[in-house]
């Protein structure tokens, strides 16, 4: 099998307007704009891949889930929904549009002791791959 990262860049090159960086064993796609976010696949020693949603990120033993995840997070039918208090973002969740409504996958949080100041919340949102909710 290829190296993960030269598979994902082969599957990329269908894509010619998506903004790719590589760094060793990481692959970095920047959002279209302020209103998208950062994904990356780091794959780690012992066959471990990390994909991240800026903060938000998950661990997979296989690469094909992995890969998956990655795309997902390039896709309309992914979103992140960041959580701050103040200006300091504390939570990020992964959600899923497959049919149409958006659904929680899993979050990931840091301890944010400013508990006093107003929480809001703003979604972040990538379409760099197009895709058609399930009926």
């Amino acid at each position: 099998m290829s190296h993960p990262i030269e598979v994902i860049l082969e599957h990329l090159k269908q894509h010619p307007e998506i903004v790719v960086e590589r760094s060793g064993d990481s692959i970095r796609v920047l959002p279209k704009s302020e209103k998208g976010f950062t994904v990356i696949l780091s794959a780690q020693p012992d066959s471990l891949f990390i994909v991240y949603f800026e903060m938000w990120h998950s661990e997979f033993d296989r690469w094909e889930d992995a890969f998956q995840c990655f795309m997902w997070g390039l896709s309309n039918q992914c979103r992140l929904k960041v959580t701050k208090r103040g200006d300091t973002p504390y939570k990020w969740t992964a959600e899923s549009s497959y049919t149409g409504t958006w659904e929680f996958v899993s979050a990931t949080g840091v301890l944010n002791f400013a508990f006093w100041k107003t929480q809001n919340e703003y979604y972040l949102q990538n379409d760099w791959v197009r895709m058609t909710p399930k009926s």
